[in-house]
């Protein structure tokens, strides 16, 4: 089993009752626990751990992108000394999570337990980030329209993403 110093979900819409978070969340405890290290997770209210004794969070406000996320662990990481992480993500999102992770210095890779889901599985209609509600409205206004941004200039989407 490869090592690594923390877990990292990342939330797929809001809030954190959506199935896709939840699914999430169980993954990220689940691989927390069989590999003894923390799980790290930003804002506050994103996943419901309940009362799970080995996570960290740190709280931010504004809209929940990646970028923010990232930040908020690379502050965490500091202090802790973690570099190997371990990320939880959607997989219509594990492209997004690699990207951002590594371009903050991070080793990351992504646990594959997830990718069984069924791709409908994703997507909630009662999700309040509109990109979430459908996969088209992923890939279509969102997706591809990002990657194209991020392809042509790196600093104007992080700092569209850092709102």
């Amino acid at each position: 089993m490869k090592s690594y110093d923390v877990v990292f979900p990342l939330n797929f819409g809001a809030p954190a009752a959506l199935r896709a978070n939840r699914a999430i969340a169980g993954a990220a405890i689940r691989e927390s626990r069989t590999r003894n290290i923390p799980l790290f997770y930003a804002p506050r209210d994103i996943f419901d751990f309940g009362d799970y004794p080995d996570s960290f969070c740190q709280d931010f406000s504004g809209y929940i992108s990646t970028v923010k996320q990232v930040r908020a662990l690379a502050e965490a990481a500091r202090e802790q000394a973690w570099r190997r992480v371990l990320v939880i993500a959607a997989p219509p999102h594990r492209w997004r999570a690699l990207r951002d992770l590594r371009a903050a210095g991070f080793e990351a890779e992504v646990d594959d337990s997830l990718r069984a889901l069924p791709r409908g599985f994703w997507y909630a209609r009662e999700s309040e980030h509109r990109q979430t509600t459908s996969w088209f409205r992923w890939w279509f206004t969102w997706e591809i329209p990002a990657r194209l941004v991020i392809y042509a200039c790196r600093r104007c989407y992080e700092r569209r993403a850092s709102r």
